[in-house]
């Protein structure tokens, strides 16, 4: 996933329906990378990075998404 485009996404969604809901999904591995997006997306999903490396690390998660 890609800051720019969804930023991009988040404002047309504004303009258009700000009642739509945006989820960032896909390639997001760690919680760096998860952190981009908090302040962005309503949802950001990191559910294949815990099928490959288990809970391990979801404190860290959860820090970076709040």
């Amino acid at each position: 996933a890609d800051r720019n485009i969804v930023t991009q996404v988040r404002h047309l969604i504004e303009k258009v329906d700000p009642k739509v809901i945006l989820i960032v999904s896909g390639g997001i591995k760690t919680p760096d990378h998860a952190r981009l997006f908090a302040n962005v997306a309503d949802y950001v999903n990191v559910g294949e990075h815990f099928e490959r490396n288990g809970t391990k690390d979801t404190v860290d998660f959860v820090n970076a998404l709040n």
